[in-house]
């Protein structure tokens, strides 16, 4: 196991009260290693090659923030699983802060998401696996009304130009779109 971060749990403030923080796991699959190459089998006749590819894949167990709570609140991160562009991944929809004192939510926050589908691009995928296709975007956020108050919302907007595939050889090294490669 190979261990590339540590959570916080909890912190003690100045004043001497705690916060603790919760977290629930997923576990995703992903690409480890892709390897392609073509080559040539009969040296007689070289129009007669052959490719062959390989991908390896890995699994990550990877942390989502549950909760924090103090003595006065509780902050819910509430995420469903069901990605259509991370295998095994999750999405944030809702944030909800409870206050202790209260005994009430005092704030409510919900995600609304689209995922984009990518463009027709050279790749490797000979499993032809659909994640690589699609990509998770958030449209808006929205405050909901609580005690009376009226709900706000925030959208977002997004460049139109489709992205390849996130298995296009349109990429970098760090797998960011590369114009000019396809």
């Amino acid at each position: 196991v190979y261990v590339s971060a540590w959570n916080a749990t909890s912190a003690t403030l100045p004043s001497g009260q705690a916060i603790t923080f919760s977290y629930t796991t997923s576990t995703i699959k992903q690409d480890s290693y892709v390897f392609e190459s073509d080559y040539i089998t009969d040296v007689q006749n070289p129009s007669h090659g052959s490719s062959n590819s390989k991908i390896e894949k890995q699994t990550v167990t990877t942390p989502h923030l549950l909760a924090i709570e103090s003595d006065l609140s509780k902050i819910e991160f509430v995420s469903s699983s069901g990605r259509l562009d991370l295998d095994g991944g999750l999405k944030l929809d809702a944030i909800n802060v409870f206050s202790k004192i209260s005994n009430n939510y005092t704030e409510k926050y919900a995600f609304n998401y689209e995922y984009s589908t990518a463009s027709t691009s050279n790749e490797y995928n000979p499993l032809n696996e659909g994640f690589f296709d699609k990509r998770l975007r958030l449209l808006s956020f929205q405050k909901l009304g609580t005690g009376g108050s009226p709900a706000q919302t925030w959208q977002f907007e997004f460049d139109p130009v489709k992205l390849p595939s996130r298995r296009s050889y349109a990429q970098d090294h760090w797998g960011y779109f590369k114009i000019g490669r396809a």
